[in-house]
């Protein structure tokens, strides 16, 4: 069942879904360095808030367009908590970062 969203619908599920990748990955890095039912619990909530958004997406039927704009809002979010966390980047991280989502960026064009 394809349904059509307004591009401000879609821009809010993409970004609830990149949200709940996120998450999960905090969750993650908790769990790496300590594992807890918290580190857990957090990992779980990220990954079903991204799962039901996600699902609500694709609905909308473009799935290439969807995916691309997952990536590119989940790697924005972790690369900014990275940096609040002190795993800062090195120019070359930084450069290989943006050369990526501008690759990204460029497949979104042509979908």
């Amino acid at each position: 069942m394809t349904l059509t969203l307004t591009p401000l619908t879609a821009l809010g599920l993409l970004s609830l879904t990149a949200m709940g990748y996120a998450i999960a990955t905090i969750g993650m890095k908790l769990a790496s360095d300590s594992f807890s039912v918290f580190a857990m619990t957090i990992i779980l909530a990220g990954l079903a808030l991204a799962t039901v958004m996600e699902i609500c997406l694709l609905r909308m039927g473009n799935m290439s367009l969807v995916y691309l704009g997952i990536v590119v809002a989940e790697t924005t979010l972790v690369l900014g908590y990275a940096y609040t966390i002190g795993h800062g980047l090195n120019g070359i991280q930084v450069t290989g970062a943006v050369m990526v989502l501008a690759g990204v960026g460029l497949l979104g064009v042509q979908a």
